[in-house]
């Protein structure tokens, strides 16, 4: 009986230390992979190996690329294998003499359990010296002022060459460190390398620097990156109502040419990134659309062009001009009073005093709008298209502010002898801009309250536009400066803005 009863109690005991002591599998581990050892050392001198081997002090997988595992100077050819903790290196070509050479493994290696990755680097050196010259490359945005992350950043032997001798990848900072580098000069250029051939393709988004330059003697570089004007690709060719076909057209490139069975077709600027061509009601053939060396072909038939007329809201201001967007160039328009303006909640029609018409675009005039919400009601066959298509239907609301709900704004820029482009953007949409010769100062009346920021481009061509790199005639981008820290806009409120000198 006593033996049983100390088989119960240890039983007991059993379960409780279960309860006590369940396994959670330990503490996460965030910690990358750490080097224990290499063969040769890092910063060994007067070596020339062919293989080379790097052991972690866990499990480690590889991933091995071009990409992420690399040498630079870019000599000769590097492959990797795993072999349990171990990686071996086989360099493939002839190492060049009394040169310094880096190793350069970035998101390759990841721990088997957590997947934690680092930056490693093995440097060594063919003769008696070790380089150690570094410089910074920060590159952004040429418009946008934004950092950009995994830009290629190379250091070129010439402004011709293809290839990079010395290479790295930008951070999600912009950023990225070339160091080992030798005192010697250097061609920059930085690119975002979409089709991963190690190549700047005319195509893709770029920044350089055309002068030589040494790391001695600069150490840390800005480059902003564009699409060369020349080269902008178009997309989304396609067919909309009625009779236009519109085409994606980034901000970079000149408004494009369109010819429908070889004659010409009038176009028109739908908004900042896209252009509308208007084809005709009974068109067919071929439709070709050529921008520089870029040529787009779409044949079309006389059912794609049969779609109704359609009409959006696209601005009013206080002085109550409302400006109406048509999907056609617009050749006439109805009576004005079969037309209904009225406010929201009143069913008093309010008077219209005149339309004018700009290619796509239709100017209603009404000055004595009420504050609050208003619609405007077109009937069918409003508004008729070059295309013979007509409108259906249609309401457009709208919120019209009087002038003592809308805020001014005084800009003091610094001195300048040549053309600057003012833009005020909210929420990422250009709301107004001003050309500005000489003049230091800039006024931007009946803006909406709320957040805006303040964009100056120096337009340097006086082309009225921002022209980004062209690397044929070793043109940079032209400068933008973009203050986010601009005041807030306030209703009836007349503010100041002084930008100081750098």
């Amino acid at each position: 009986m006593v033996r049983s009863l100390g088989l119960i109690g240890l039983a007991l005991l059993l379960v409780r230390c279960a309860q006590v002591g369940v396994l959670t599998g330990g503490i996460k581990d965030t910690t990358a992979p750490r080097i224990i050892y290499s063969s040769p050392a890092n910063f060994t001198k007067q070596i020339s190996p062919q293989e080379l081997s790097i052991t972690f002090d866990e499990f480690v997988q590889l991933n091995a690329t071009p990409a992420t595992v690399r040498i630079v100077p870019s000599d000769v050819v590097v492959t990797a294998k795993m072999s349990r903790k171990t990686i071996l290196l086989t360099l493939t070509g002839q190492l060049k003499e009394n040169t310094t050479y880096s190793i350069v493994m970035n998101g390759a290696i990841k721990d088997v359990t957590e997947g934690n990755d680092s930056l490693y680097t093995l440097v060594f050196s063919t003769g008696s010296a070790l380089d150690s010259l570094k410089t910074t490359v920060r590159v952004s945005d040429a418009f946008e002022c934004r950092p950009l992350k995994e830009a290629i950043v190379g250091l070129y032997d010439s402004d011709t060459a293809l290839f990079p001798r010395y290479v790295g990848m930008s951070n999600a900072q912009g950023e990225v460190v070339l160091s080992n580098l030798p005192q010697r000069s250097f061609y920059l250029k930085a690119a975002i390398d979409l089709n991963k051939n190690g190549v700047i393709d005319k195509s893709e988004k770029q920044g350089h620097l055309f002068e030589p330059f040494s790391p001695g003697v600069k150490d840390s570089i800005q480059l902003g990156l564009s699409i060369p004007r020349d080269t902008v690709t178009i997309t989304q060719l396609k067919i909309d109502a009625p009779g236009i076909l519109y085409a994606h057209v980034p901000m970079e490139l000149d408004l494009a040419k369109i010819s429908l069975n070889g004659d010409r077709v009038k176009a028109f600027r739908l908004n900042r990134d896209s252009v509308g061509f208007s084809i005709g009601k009974q068109a067919s053939g071929s439709m070709v659309l050529q921008s520089g060396p870029q040529t787009l072909e779409k044949l079309i038939s006389a059912k794609e062009t049969a779609a109704k007329l359609t009409l959006s809201l696209s601005g009013l201001n206080h002085h109550g001009c409302l400006q109406v967007q048509c999907s056609d160039f617009i050749e006439t328009l109805s009576p004005l009073d079969q037309w209904k303006l009225q406010g929201v909640t009143d069913t008093v029609p309010l008077p219209i005093d005149s339309t004018q018409i700009r290619d796509n675009r239709l100017l209603i005039y009404a000055h004595k709008l009420p504050a609050g919400q208003v619609k405007l009601t077109l009937p069918k066959g409003a508004v008729k298209g070059i295309t013979g298509n007509e409108n259906e239907k249609k309401t457009l609301e709208f919120v019209h502010y009087q002038e003592e709900n809308l805020g001014r704004i005084k800009i003091n820029l610094p001195p300048s002898h040549g053309t600057r482009l003012v833009y005020l953007e909210r929420d990422g949409k250009e709301v107004a801009v001003s050309k500005v010769i000489f003049n230091p100062v800039v006024v931007f009346e009946n803006l909406l309250p709320g957040d805006y920021q303040l964009v100056v481009v120096e337009d340097q061509n006086n082309n009225g536009f921002w022209d980004p790199i062209n690397p044929l005639l070793h043109q940079q981008a032209e400068p933008v400066k973009r203050y986010r820290k601009f005041p807030k806009i306030r209703m009836n409120w007349d503010m100041e803005f002084t930008i100081e000198e750098d």
